[in-house]
């Protein structure tokens, strides 16, 4: 509803006031000052909010609940997966680890029945094949992985002084140059 304030009759000066918070109607005699407080009282304008404070707190706080609960079921679905995870490692590794041992042990029986029965024969011979077949793949792979990044980083300056040169018309290389 919109009321004249009876001091003001200008049209620039009425004033808006809402049903929910108009303390008094534009008909009584004390009508609501241009601040649209009651009695020229300016904390009367903030009476509706604090009136609901205690609400909007409430809400606030069971939001805040909430986040936080859902934060600590997603840490805890985390940790749960990052178990599972783990112990299916370890037995992965336990089953190829006892299968790399039955099988080597295998390898050394049979050397050794070659040899005569001599089982120190085939348990030497084969474990130092197998140390062999081990450090020979590390090095293939350690020379193999610094070779690709080598190459990644190459491609990658390439690529930089490429995009240099067609913004400023050289690279940093070859103003180091000059």
């Amino acid at each position: 509803m919109i009321c004249a304030l009876p001091e003001q009759t200008a049209p620039r000066d009425l004033t808006i006031v809402t049903e929910p918070f108009a303390e008094k109607s534009c008909e009584s005699g004390d009508a609501a000052s241009s601040t649209g407080t009651a009695n020229g009282n300016p904390s009367g304008a903030l009476d509706p909010l604090l009136a609901n404070l205690a609400e909007i707190e409430e809400y606030l706080s069971n939001y805040v609940a909430a986040q936080k609960d859902g934060l600590i079921a997603a840490v805890r679905r985390v940790i749960l997966v990052a178990a599972a995870a783990i112990t299916l490692g370890v037995i992965v590794l336990a089953f190829v680890g006892g299968a790399t041992v039955l099988l080597l042990d295998g390898l050394a029986n049979a050397v050794a029945s070659a040899d005569g029965g001599r089982i120190w024969v085939g348990e030497i011979v084969i474990g130092s094949g197998a140390i062999l077949v081990v450090a020979a793949a590390g090095l293939f792979g350690a020379r193999y992985w610094l070779r690709l990044t080598s190459r990644e980083t190459k491609r990658k300056y390439e690529q930089r002084h490429k995009t240099q040169r067609s913004r400023f018309g050289r690279s940093d290389a070859e103003q180091a140059v000059r």
